[in-house]
Formats: structure tokens, C-alpha cells, sequence
């Protein structure tokens, strides 16, 4: 339904944040005005989301929040996290700081989760889909060694030296032009003791 930009925020803090008290809400949604301002400004919305949408809110006492039987989305993609590809940014376009750290803890869970689910894959002896889903959380995220580490780990189990050495050379490349480091020790030991000391001692 079309919602005033304000509503569309009062909506969007609720449903990340769940049950909040009034004074919260309002700091958080006008940071830059005073208290009393702040919220005057949050009971226009509230006044205003009501007209539109009747049921959508709930008040209790000193807190505000969504109706209890709405669902938000986020919230099942965090419970379905480990078996859901990632979903994109969390309300692209937004900037507030309450968004900005909700965004970032949905995306760093739904990394986390592909890559355990990679490596139950990998352990599992299902090379194919636990490189899927690695190459993926390394398209998402090119600096994060971790997800690197695994795709190493898949080759490895295949006997695919070339291609583990071929992340590795990636890696190292990507690391030392955006961060100025090396792979750690143990990224590095994957490769140790299975090329010849020659050619370790030069890469690693």
C-alpha cells in the first residue's frame, strides 16, 4: 500500500526492531531534532499509518509496535538463512544509522550461514554443490577469506592442486591491492604440504 515516507520508516524500524517504546522510536527515526519534536513528528505518522492501514499498529502503553500476526520478511529469511541464497541488501537506498546496522547483521548472518552450509557439503563429499555455494559468498563478498578458504578446501578434496592454487593466487592478489596484507597461516598451510617446497616458498 502507498505510505508517506515517514510511515514507510515507522513501518521498516518496527518490523526490524520488533517492540519498541515511543522515545525510542522517535530518536531513532529523528535523530536531528529535539525530543519533544521528535516526537510530535512520530505521532503524525502513527496518526497517519492509521488512517491508511487501521490494524497495522498496536499500542502498549509507553510501546508501539506491528500488528502480532504480521509477518516480516527478514525475519524468515534469518530463520531460513542457511538454506535461502542471499536475498540482496536489507531496504537499499536507506541510510539511517538503525538500517545501516540492521543491514549489515543480515547480511553478515546470511554469509555465515551459506558457508556452513558449504561446509556440510564439502564434509559430506558433495564437492559440487559446496564449491556453489562458496563461489557465491566469494562473488558476494571478493575479500573474504573464509569463503575463499573453502573453495581451496573442494578443490583439494578433488585432487585439483592447479585450481586450489589458482584461488590462492586470487586471494593473495585481491588481499595485497585492497588491503595491503597476506592470506593468513592457515590459508596459507592448505597449500604447504601439497606443492613442492620450491614453489611454496616463493607463493606462501
Amino acid at each position: 500500500m502507498p505510505l508517506r515516507m515517514n510511515a514507510q520508516r515507522l513501518v521498516a524500524f518496527l518490523g526490524i526492531e520488533g517492540r519498541s517504546f515511543r522515545s525510542a522510536v522517535a530518536a531513532a527515526l529523528w535523530p536531528d531534532v529535539d525530543a519533544e519534536r521528535a516526537l510530535a513528528r512520530l505521532r503524525t505518522a502513527m496518526w497517519r499509518l492509521r488512517r491508511t492501514v487501521p490494524r497495522l499498529l498496536r499500542a502498549e502503553g509507553e510501546g508501539i509496535a506491528l500488528a502480532a500476526q504480521l509477518r516480516v520478511d527478514i525475519h524468515d529469511v534469518e530463520r531460513a538463512a542457511a538454506g535461502t541464497p542471499y536475498v540482496g541488501d536489507l531496504l537499499p537506498g536507506w541510510y539511517d544509522d538503525w538500517v545501516l546496522y540492521e543491514r549489515e547483521r543480515l547480511r553478515q548472518t546470511s554469509l555465515r550461514a551459506r558457508e556452513t552450509q558449504a561446509a556440510r557439503h564439502l564434509a559430506a563429499g558433495r564437492w559440487a554443490e559446496a564449491l556453489s555455494i562458496a563461489l557465491d559468498v566469494v562473488r558476494l563478498e571478493p575479500l573474504r577469506e573464509s569463503a575463499h578458504r573453502t573453495v581451496m578446501e573442494v578443490h583439494l578434496a578433488e585432487d585439483n592442486i592447479g585450481e586450489a592454487l589458482r584461488q590462492y593466487v586470487l586471494l593473495s592478489r585481491l588481499l595485497d591491492v585492497e588491503l595491503g596484507v597476506r592470506p593468513s597461516e592457515p590459508t596459507r598451510t592448505l597449500l604447504s604440504d601439497r606443492i613442492p617446497s620450491g614453489l611454496a616458498t616463493k607463493l606462501l
